[in-house]
């Protein structure tokens, strides 16, 4: 799916990972799992002391896992997959019923193999110059994946549940591993404790509007 964007801009390929559940068709995420699994934890925790997250969620208190909530045909990779196209490429007899998005091709074929593959590649580029590829699932992640620490994302929720079960900053840095073999350091690594707690609290925020982190 293209959308045009607005300015001068340029083709933005990002990879889909497919997946396949029994008895739905296969559709395909733009971010890694590993992103909605956070998303879920943040969103569960949160819900527990009351933070309001989007319906379509479910009660989360009812799934134990993840993979649980994930595979329910209602919930988890349902809210985040791309819809189904069945056939990006297809045949077609007239411009009749064609969207913005597509166009009627003309192809010449008893020409050699690569010069068509190479035409129809200098065509793609030509017209999907001044395109971006933008999501159209349900519910999306707030910025790139490539923009997306995970390691962060999971330490962040864990100093918040370190602090939960009462633990003080010092045993946080020594749980989490900072570096603490001077005074300088340890202060250092205490504010990022900190900084984990602020960006904790932040994505809860966004969870009640219906995106992460």
């Amino acid at each position: 799916m293209i959308s045009q964007k607005k300015g001068k801009s340029r083709w933005v390929s990002r990879k889909l990972f497919t997946y396949r559940f029994k008895e739905r068709q296969p559709r395909g995420l733009l971010w890694r799992k590993a992103v909605y699994e956070e998303w879920f934890r943040y969103a569960k925790e949160y819900q527990s002391r009351g933070g309001k997250i989007p319906r379509a969620f479910g009660r989360l208190s009812t799934f134990d896992t993840f993979e649980d909530w994930w595979r329910h045909p209602e919930y988890g990779f349902e809210l985040f997959c791309e819809p189904f196209i069945e056939n990006y490429v297809q045949e077609v007899s007239s411009a009749r019923g064609l969207s913005d998005s597509e166009i009627l091709l003309k192809v010449n074929l008893k020409g050699d193999r690569d010069m068509i593959q190479r035409d129809m590649k200098l065509l793609l580029d030509k017209l999907t110059e001044d395109y971006e590829y933008q999501s159209a699932a349900r519910f999306q992640p707030s910025a790139p994946m490539k923009r997306i620490q995970i390691e962060r994302i999971k330490n962040s929720r864990l100093v918040w549940e370190l602090t939960k079960d009462g633990k003080t900053q010092a045993e946080i840095v020594s749980i989490l591993g900072l570096p603490e073999a001077d005074l300088d350091q340890q202060e250092s690594s205490i504010r990022r404790v900190q900084r984990y707690k602020a960006a904790y609290k932040k994505s809860c925020e966004r969870l009640s509007e219906g995106t992460f982190p």
